[in-house]
C-alpha cells in the first residue's frame, strides 16, 4: 500500500481533491487507484439521499470529504489522521519527519501526532485571529477543551487541557504550552474562517472547479457542467450552464450524437439495449402469455455492454461505434444505446433515425 502525498492549498484543494468538484470524479478517481487509496467508505441517508449531506471516508489515508445532498459537491476536505498522509503546504511538511532518533514507526502508528501549534505558528502559516475554545462536556468526564485555529480555507483543532485555558490571555501563549497537544485534525474549506464557512458550508456558491486542476480528465476535454435542464414540450430542451457559458439546445429526434459529444462531451459509458441483463424483462413477459419456459436467444457478438472502465474517455469516435453494430440481428434494437453522463447525472438514448408512420 503506497503512502496518499498531496500539497494542501487552502481554501481550494488537497492534491487533486478539489472543493467544488462532483463526488462523481471524486470517487471514480479514488477507486482507479487502489494501491493508494484501499479502503473507501460512502456513508449517506438513505431515506434523504438527495437533501442530507455525503460523506467519503478514506479512513487507510486518515482523510474524510463531505459533499452536499442535492448537487453532490465537495464541501470539506477534513485530515482526521496526520500518519497515514504526506502533506506540505508551500514545499514544507506540515508535519515534521521522523528523526533518527524518533521511536520507531510502529509506535508512531501507534500514537499518531499531528503538527504542532508552534510549527504552523512559526514555519506554515504565521500568526492568525484569534480563534474559538470550546470547553469539554460538562456531563462528560474529559479533561481537554478544543481550540480550533483557523486561516483562510484553513483550520486546525488543538486539545488544550481545560484547567490551563485562560480565555484573558493570548491565545498564542496558552497554546504553546507544554500541556497542549500536537493537532488533531485539519479541515481545508471555502471562506475566510472556519466559524464563518460552517455556517454556510453545504449552501454557499462554490467557485468553478476547472479554475483550479480537473479531478481526472487527463489530456481530455473539461466540458461545460450542466446546472439545469429547462423543458419546452415537443421535444424542446435547453441545457444551461452554471458559470457563465452559452446553453445548449437539444431537439429530440433531430439532435445528433455527434452534437452531443462536441457540446457534453464523450459519455462517461454507454449501455446497448441489447444488453443481455435486459432479457430478464422479456422472460418475465413471455410467462405471462404462455406457460411454457421461455426461450433466451444465446448473445451474439454485437450484444455487448460497454461499462464505466471500458467506455471513460476511450477516443471512439460516435460513428465507429454506430458502425460496429452493422451486422446486428436485431437491426435498430441493436443500435439503441443510452449515452451515461455521470458527470452531467443524466443519461441520453440514442438511435437510428426512422421514417415517421403513415396516418
Amino acid at each position: 500500500m503506497s503512502q496518499f502525498s498531496a500539497a494542501v492549498t487552502p481554501g481550494r484543494s488537497l492534491g487533486f481533491i478539489v472543493l467544488g468538484a462532483s463526488l462523481h470524479d471524486i470517487v471514480t478517481r479514488l477507486k482507479a487507484e487502489p494501491q493508494t487509496f484501499g479502503k473507501l467508505e460512502l456513508i449517506y441517508s438513505p431515506e434523504s439521499p438527495a437533501t442530507e449531506p455525503v460523506i467519503v471516508s478514506l479512513p487507510t489515508n486518515g482523510l474524510r470529504l463531505r459533499f452536499d445532498g442535492p448537487e453532490q459537491r465537495l464541501r470539506l476536505i477534513e485530515i482526521t489522521d496526520f500518519s497515514k498522509s504526506k502533506l506540505t503546504y508551500k514545499n514544507i511538511d506540515i508535519v515534521k519527519p521522523a528523526s533518527p532518533a524518533s521511536p520507531s514507526a510502529s509506535s508512531i502508528q501507534d500514537s499518531p501526532a499531528g503538527p504542532t501549534f508552534k510549527h504552523i505558528y512559526n514555519k506554515l502559516l504565521a500568526p492568525s485571529y484569534p480563534g474559538d475554545y470550546v470547553p469539554p462536556d460538562a456531563n462528560g468526564e474529559g479533561k481537554y477543551g478544543v481550540y480550533i485555529l483557523s486561516y483562510p480555507g484553513i483550520a486546525f483543532t488543538f486539545p488544550v487541557l481545560d484547567s490551563t485555558w485562560n480565555p484573558d490571555k493570548d491565545y498564542a501563549t496558552m497554546l504553546a504550552l507544554p500541556s497542549t497537544k500536537p493537532a488533531t485534525s485539519m479541515a481545508v474549506f471555502s471562506g475566510d474562517s472556519w466559524l464563518e464557512a460552517q455556517k454556510v458550508l453545504y449552501d454557499q456558491m462554490l467557485e468553478d472547479p476547472r479554475s483550479y486542476s480537473p479531478p481526472h480528465k487527463g489530456k481530455d476535454v473539461y466540458p461545460d457542467e450542466i446546472g439545469l435542464v429547462n423543458i419546452f414540450g415537443e421535444g424542446k430542451l435547453r441545457l444551461d450552464r452554471p458559470w457563465g457559458a452559452s446553453p445548449f439546445w437539444l431537439f429530440l429526434g433531430q439532435t445528433t450524437p455527434q452534437e452531443l459529444v462536441a457540446e457534453l462531451g464523450p459519455p462517461d459509458a454507454i449501455y446497448r439495449k441489447s444488453d443481455q441483463r435486459m432479457a430478464i424483462h422479456k422472460a418475465r413477459a413471455g410467462s405471462e402469455t404462455q406457460q411454457t419456459r421461455p426461450h433466451l436467444e444465446p448473445p451474439t457478438a454485437d450484444d455487448s455492454t460497454d461499462t464505466d472502465a471500458s467506455s471513460i474517455r476511450t477516443g471512439t469516435s460516435v460513428s465507429e461505434e454506430d458502425d460496429s453494430d452493422s451486422g446486428s440481428v436485431d437491426g435498430k434494437m441493436s443500435k439503441e444505446c443510452f449515452y451515461n453522463y455521470f458527470y452531467h447525472g443524466f443519461d441520453i438514448l440514442v438511435s437510428p433515425p426512422t421514417s415517421p408512420s403513415r396516418p
